[in-house]
C-alpha cells in the first residue's frame, strides 16, 4: 500500500498534478474511486466531482468512479476494483461519518495493493489523528489509523507554536499546502 497525504489547497486549485500523476501510474489498473463524502451541498458535490473526474482522466486515469453514484454493494465492488482511492478535502467529520455509515473503513484498512490519496480532510481521516487551524485556533480530529502517524494539514509558520506544544507527547508531521507526505512500506518521505 502506498499512501499520499496532501496538505491541502485553496478551493478550485489543482496543485498536485505531478504527485497525482505519479500516484495514478503506480495504481496498476489506473482505475480511480473518488470518495466524495466531504460536502453537503448537492450542487457543489456534482460540480466538484465533474472537475475531479476530468482532472484525473487528463492525468492518465483509465476509469474514474464517483462514490455517490453507487449503492452500498456497488460501491464496495467498485472500490475493490479500483487501483487508486481518492479522499478529497472538505468537512472531515462528515467524511468520517460517511465512511463509517457506508462500511468503508474496513475496506480502506484492507486495501493493501492500492494507492490511496488523502487531501486535507482526506489525509486527516487516513491517519491516527490530524490537526488543522480554524477560527483562530488549532483543532484535532481522530482518523481511522491507516497511516499510523499524526499530521497537521494546511500548516504554516503561523501554526509553529501550536505544533511545538502539541508535539510534546507525540510526533506530528506538518504538511503545508501544496506539499505531500508519502508513506510506503512504513517509510515516510515528503514531496
Amino acid at each position: 500500500m502506498k499512501i499520499y497525504l496532501e496538505g491541502g489547497n485553496k478551493r478550485g486549485e489543482f496543485v498536485y498534478k505531478l504527485t497525482d500523476k505519479k500516484a495514478i501510474s503506480q495504481s496498476g489498473n489506473k482505475t480511480i474511486m473518488i470518495l466524495n463524502y466531504t460536502r453537503r451541498d448537492p450542487k457543489r458535490i456534482k460540480e466538484e466531482m465533474i472537475l475531479f473526474s476530468k482532472y484525473f482522466l487528463k492525468l492518465g486515469a483509465k476509469k474514474v468512479y464517483v462514490a455517490s453514484n453507487f449503492n452500498k454493494n456497488e460501491l464496495h465492488a467498485k472500490l475493490k476494483e479500483s487501483g487508486l482511492i481518492y479522499l478529497p478535502g472538505g468537512d472531515t467529520k462528515l467524511l468520517m461519518r460517511n465512511l463509517k455509515e457506508k462500511g468503508l473503513v474496513s475496506l480502506l484498512k484492507n486495501s493493501f495493493e492500492k494507492v490511496i490519496i488523502g487531501n486535507s480532510a482526506g489525509a486527516i481521516v487516513l491517519c491516527n489523528e490530524g490537526f488543522f487551524f480554524e477560527r483562530e485556533r488549532t483543532k484535532k480530529l481522530d482518523g481511522i489509523g491507516l497511516a499510523k502517524i499524526s499530521i497537521y494539514v494546511h500548516y504554516t509558520n503561523q501554526n509553529r507554536s501550536d505544533l511545538k506544544i502539541l508535539s510534546k507527547d507525540r510526533k506530528i508531521y506538518p504538511i503545508p499546502e501544496r506539499k505531500t507526505l508519502i508513506i510506503e512500506n512504513g517509510k515516510i518521505k515528503s514531496n
